[in-house]
């Protein structure tokens, strides 16, 4: 039987941070990074890297999926480029994934359900993301600030999940 997981990405253009969380448990299981080349169509390098996840490899189920919804506010260029990179990436991850739930948060909503303040920066983030890993027996250091993002994403989600079953009692 396989371990169900929820799965958070955070879709940058250079590469896709990701973070899993034990959908029973809680339990943090992996965060990390991984880079996508800058070469041909997008979509591709983000079908490979989705399928570098090897999810089959570890014995999970990947029963969540979790990826930021950005916008890019009043004069933000900048922000479009992830934007786009986020809907891509959640549109390939829901090919790849089907039957997984996709929950599609701000970051205010993300970081609320984490157990942040709604505007935490990337420290508190950051601090979090190494405290699940740390609590989990694993390595917490020098990882990208994706890594933490996606991993506090999935983490929301098992959080929501747990509230949730919690009030159906």
């Amino acid at each position: 039987m396989s371990r169900a997981v929820i799965l958070g990405l955070d879709p940058q253009r250079p590469g896709i941070g990701f973070g899993v969380i034990d959908a029973q448990t809680g339990t943090a299981l992996l965060a990390g990074w991984r880079a996508i080349t800058q070469e041909g169509w997008y979509e591709h390098a983000v079908i490979a890297a989705l399928a570098a996840t090897d999810e089959s490899r570890h014995g999970w189920h990947i029963a969540g999926l979790v990826i930021e919804r950005v916008g890019g506010g009043k004069g933000v260029q900048s922000m479009l480029r992830v934007s786009d990179a986020a809907g891509v990436v959640a549109g390939c991850a829901v090919c790849r994934w089907p039957d997984a739930a996709l929950w599609r948060p701000t970051p205010g909503e993300w970081k609320k359900s984490a157990g942040l303040k709604g505007n935490a920066n990337k420290d508190a983030v950051a601090a979090l993301g190494r405290a699940l890993l740390a609590d989990a027996g694993e390595p917490a250091d020098d990882l990208r600030q994706d890594a933490y993002d996606a991993l506090c994403m999935a983490r929301a989600s098992y959080n929501d999940a747990a509230r949730a079953a919690s009030t159906e009692e």
